[in-house]
């Protein structure tokens, strides 16, 4: 590989690598690029520029080996190093800020068998559905957006831009529950009586009494919900899922428990926990978790993964983000199937099993996130009528 290329391709990881679809022998390159010299100083610089000027430079285009000849006939060799640093860093900066328009604009530039791209009619983007609030008698209040204002027994209810508001000091005779219900495509936020605050994600529901006059505060989840628990020392705070059950006296965690999944994760951002579950022999088996701690309970066995993790991949979605860290290609399918509301097909178990690193936003259209996905050359999508095919590319 002659210099000119070399620096392309550099340029290409770092592309990569912030789009978040990079290989882990491609990320081992890099990081032994940063580790030469100043390159990394110089790559800090580039994630500077893409958070700063995601607005500038949207049609700009370099044509980076023309620009080395240039600068490789006019300057002596002490100078080459640097100018040609700063061609591969301007370089990267326009296909960054380009990225963010169109993921695979400058890609296709080095590469004529680019991907097809679909259509903006043919893109599958978040169902336009409405979540669901069960009343405590049973009724179904569709939470549109002209709906501000709901009256369940004397309880009001605020209802704004995706999120429910519980007015605190409410004081009921007898438990009335609501059940908060969220589609696909869609996350909501709901703070409770007591100042709690959950954000549920797609296809999640929650039941909760719409004021806390036991001595604890008891929630059902199903699905997967972030969690900021108001301090009560007199009143823990207490989640239930189908397998097990956490409990808290003020923290942030986060709490994974769909029912199509083999496993319940629940993973603490700060404060501590509890976490309740019973082994394959029925013995109740107590974990405590502390920040940047996560636990994951196999439903079926009853065996567990008690492990240090980085909380930002499991959290990122209430920030509107899907974030993955090496994870198979199956799992994070399982994900977007349910954001997305289609069905997902694997051809073969090879492609289940690559693993991606992953940053998108989760308002993106899904072709958005197929096309990314494609960047790597490990599989290949096929949209049919009524699914998507996935399979691997030999």
């Amino acid at each position: 590989m002659n210099k000119v290329h070399e620096h392309i391709h550099i340029a290409e990881l770092i592309n990569k690598d912030l789009l978040g679809v990079i290989k882990v022998s491609e990320s081992d390159e890099l990081e032994k690029w940063m580790g030469l010299g100043d390159n990394e100083r110089l790559y800090d610089e580039i994630r500077s520029e893409l958070i700063n000027g995601q607005h500038r430079l949207q049609s700009e285009k370099i044509d980076i080996e023309k620009a080395w000849v240039r600068q490789e006939r006019t300057l002596n060799s002490q100078f080459r190093k640097v100018v040609l640093q700063r061609i591969i860093y301007r370089a990267a900066i326009v296909i960054l800020l380009l990225s963010v328009g169109s993921v695979a604009y400058w890609y296709s530039d080095f590469n004529e068998e680019s991907n097809n791209v679909l259509t903006a009619d043919e893109n599958i983007r978040p169902q336009e559905t409405e979540a669901k609030l069960i009343l405590a008698d049973g009724t179904v209040q569709v939470l549109s957006s002209d709906i501000e204002e709901i009256n369940d027994q004397g309880i009001e209810i605020q209802n704004q831009n995706r999120e429910l508001k519980y007015e605190s000091g409410n004081i009921v005779v007898e438990e009335l529950l609501n059940t908060l219900q969220i589609p696909e495509g869609m996350d909501y936020h709901v703070i409770l009586a007591d100042g709690t605050k959950v954000w549920l994600n797609a296809k999640s529901q929650l039941e909760y009494p719409v004021a806390f006059n036991a001595d604890m505060r008891k929630v059902k989840l199903s699905g997967e919900a972030y969690f900021e628990v108001v301090t009560n020392p007199h009143k823990p705070f207490i989640v239930e899922t189908s397998q097990q059950q956490i409990t808290v006296l003020g923290t942030a965690f986060n709490v994974t428990a769909y029912e199509d999944d083999n496993n319940v994760v629940t993973t603490l951002v700060e404060g501590k926990v509890q976490a309740s579950f019973n082994n394959k022999t029925g013995e109740q088996i107590n974990k405590v978790l502390r920040p940047s701690e996560q636990l994951i309970l196999n439903n079926e066995s009853g065996t567990f993964v008690h492990k240090k993790v980085d909380t930002y991949p499991y959290v990122a979605w209430k920030e509107g983000y899907f974030v993955f860290e090496n994870k198979p290609l199956d799992e994070i399918m399982k994900v977007m199937a349910r954001w997305y509301d289609v069905d997902i097909a694997f051809d073969d178990k090879d492609a289940a099993s690559h693993t991606f690193v992953l940053n998108v936003q989760k308002y993106e259209s899904f072709d958005k996130v197929m096309e990314i996905i494609e960047l790597t050359e490990q599989v290949k999508f096929i949209k049919t009528q009524d699914k998507i095919q996935i399979r691997t590319i030999n």
